[in-house]
């Protein structure tokens, strides 16, 4: 299985700490997966580089070869439900979001990236307690599962911990499909 990581807005760096936590807990939870993390600089008003992006991931990804988890990072999270609608050769296995701005303004982001209304593979939505960027929450209205974390939109990724439970949670979800 290949994990995608896809950034988010005014995300600098795919070399962040963020990132390299969140591919040191999958790795320990999907030890024969690769991570790769799909990273584009775009502020939220370019909704054109967005669509953008998310065909540049299909293009990239959409070669029938390994299954694929979608791992999205804010914005992210919205353009991996559109890059999983949009693969026609790859299956998706599992689409994660991490504190995505789903629901803002009636979900006008998903609507104007063309994510689908009802997503046909599992997705799991994570929203931060403290969130101060997405703080209408980041439950899309089709998630198989929704948790809530103890966490801010960002400085709390920087540490270990979060990242390890997020995979944790993921791991442990994709253990129960399979089964």
């Amino acid at each position: 299985m290949r994990i995608v990581g896809i950034t988010g807005v005014l995300t600098t760096s795919p070399h962040s700490a963020m990132w390299m936590h969140l591919q040191q807990s999958f790795a320990r939870h999907f030890p024969r997966s690769s991570f790769f993390v799909e990273h584009l600089f775009y502020l939220p008003w370019e909704i054109y580089k967005m669509r953008s992006f998310a065909n540049y991931i299909v293009d990239k990804y959409d070669d029938g070869e390994d299954e694929l988890l979608l791992l999205g990072y804010s914005m992210g999270g919205v353009l991996a439900r559109n890059v999983a609608g949009s693969l026609r050769k790859t299956r998706v296995n599992t689409i994660v979001t991490i504190f995505s701005p789903h629901m803002l303004w009636g979900s006008w982001f998903s609507t104007m990236l063309g994510a689908p209304q009802y997503d046909s593979v599992p997705l799991l939505s994570f929203q931060a307690r403290n969130d101060c960027v997405v703080w209408w929450g980041s439950r899309p209205r089709h998630s198989s599962s929704h948790y809530v974390i103890d966490s801010s939109h960002y400085l709390s990724l920087l540490q270990p911990h979060v990242a390890e439970k997020i995979a944790h949670i993921v791991a442990k979800n994709h253990r129960k499909d399979r089964s």
